[in-house]
């Protein structure tokens, strides 16, 4: 059994979330399909993390194991990304450590939220527009008590199978980009929803 990584990316507008559901399409059902059909057995993929109903991820990792072959090449890599939906793509894939753990390896993850001064257009999907300006210096003063913070119990879901609601987080900031803001926070995990 070899164990891969995978590196993909999505816009999950059309989609549930990450992680698979009862009834409903998610980026994990379309990317097992795709590759148990591609690789000819049936493949379970694990991702880094889960994300909600219409979140995107611009650098996703996800493992799979194979009792055979090797998906690696660029060739599989091409057939794969003709196969899926234009919102999913892959971008490499590589064999790991049978160890190695999309989720359990991670050291760290990101999230980018986007606000638009300007009405956006193309970038539609993944900024909020808003109206007026924004008091950078006064927020950044509140991220870093989010900084400072570990146990974040109030804002997570309750009654789930977490052991802990603690978090490092490592970087929390807001930017002021063209025509908008740039929220980055970057921890060890996040907590559900």
């Amino acid at each position: 059994m070899s164990r891969y990584f995978m590196h993909m990316a999505y816009d999950g507008s059309d989609y549930c979330g990450w992680q698979i559901q009862p009834r409903e399409k998610t980026v994990q059902q379309v990317m097992e399909k795709a590759l148990s059909l591609l690789l000819r057995e049936e493949v379970s993929v694990t991702g880094a993390g889960r994300t909600d109903t219409g979140v995107h991820a611009s650098y996703f990792i996800a493992h799979f194991d194979l009792k055979k072959g090797d998906p690696g090449s660029d060739q599989f890599l091409f057939k794969l990304n003709r196969y899926l939906p234009p919102d999913i793509v892959v971008h490499r894939i590589w064999q790991v450590p049978p160890e190695m753990h999309a989720r359990f390896s991670a050291i760290s993850r990101t999230y980018h939220y986007h606000i638009s001064s300007l009405k956006p257009l193309y970038t539609r999907n993944y900024s909020l527009h808003i109206f007026g300006e924004l008091d950078i210096k006064e927020i950044n003063r509140c991220c870093e008590i989010i900084r400072l913070t570990t146990d974040f119990t109030s804002f997570s879901k309750l009654h789930t199978d977490v052991k802990t609601n603690d978090c490092q987080i490592m970087e929390v900031q807001w930017k002021k980009e063209d025509g908008g803001y740039l929220f980055e926070i970057r921890a060890d995990r996040f907590l559900r929803n």
